[in-house]
């Protein structure tokens, strides 16, 4: 398969994992994402799909073209993840029904960006080696001499080692995000459990005040009640008095006369 296809079929791969999805609208709730949220998914996926595109060039170009393309496509590697770590700030001030879906969404971005920068790596250690190898066999042909032979050899082995120790540190970070988000969608759910046992200690509160205004005017009718028996008391008492005094008057005057 020549580079141009492999160049091509990349460049198909980047837009079915990402444009297709962002246009196709695959993903539920989408009208309540933020504008910025989906300017930054645009600029993503335009820029993959260009870094996937100048990818499949490098092996056709050699010496200052070469380094100059290698440049632009950091440049691209670097915009991509500016704009994954906005989308993440996005993801964090939405709904909390639509944060979930939306994590799940930006890690598939992070893992798209995680292969396409395995991809550039690969890609630019095997044209490091065939270059290593052209001059290497250019140092035998004109008869080089057997210290410049291993040092080129020498190189070679610390390149390898190096894509190792890269490629090491890469998994590492790799799952270091992956703890990451998933520290950050515990804390969620626990912040979340608490807004809802605040709400209901606040419920809670309501509940004891109104019962206390329900208790203080019970209160206040029981007063009324014993005022109000009180009084009626004291009146029979008064017109028992007086009955007595009246008819102590009546029989005081029927003696008399």
């Amino acid at each position: 398969m020549s580079c141009r296809a492999c160049a091509r079929k990349l460049v198909t791969e980047a837009h079915k994992r990402i444009i297709n999805m962002i246009q196709n609208g695959n993903f539920p709730n989408e009208k309540k994402m933020s504008s910025v949220f989906e300017s930054c998914e645009q600029q993503f996926g335009q820029i993959t799909a260009e870094v996937t595109s100048r990818i499949g060039k490098i092996p056709k170009l050699s010496g200052d073209d070469r380094n100059t393309e290698i440049r632009l496509i950091e440049g691209n590697l670097d915009e991509a993840r500016e704009q994954l770590e906005q989308m993440e700030l996005e993801v964090t001030d939405m709904d909390p029904t639509l944060k979930g879906k939306m994590s799940s969404r930006v890690k598939s971005y992070k893992n798209e960006l995680a292969r396409l920068q395995r991809d550039f790596k690969d890609k630019k250690l095997q044209v490091d080696n065939e270059a290593n190898r052209k001059e290497l066999f250019g140092l035998e042909g004109s008869r080089a001499s057997n210290e410049q032979r291993e040092q080129l050899l020498g190189n070679n082995d610390r390149l390898r080692r190096t894509g190792d120790m890269i490629e090491e540190s890469h998994k590492i970070t790799i799952e270091s995000e992956r703890i990451g988000m998933e520290v950050m969608d515990d804390l969620q759910r626990d912040r979340e459990k608490i807004q809802r046992s605040q709400r209901r200690l606040r419920d809670t509160n309501e509940d004891i005040t109104k019962s206390g205004r329900i208790v203080t005017r019970i209160k206040k009718r029981i007063m009324q009640h014993k005022i109000f028996l009180i009084v009626g008391i004291l009146v029979i008492l008064v017109i028992i008095a007086l009955v007595i005094f009246a008819a102590v008057k009546i029989k005081q005057s029927n003696e008399g006369s």
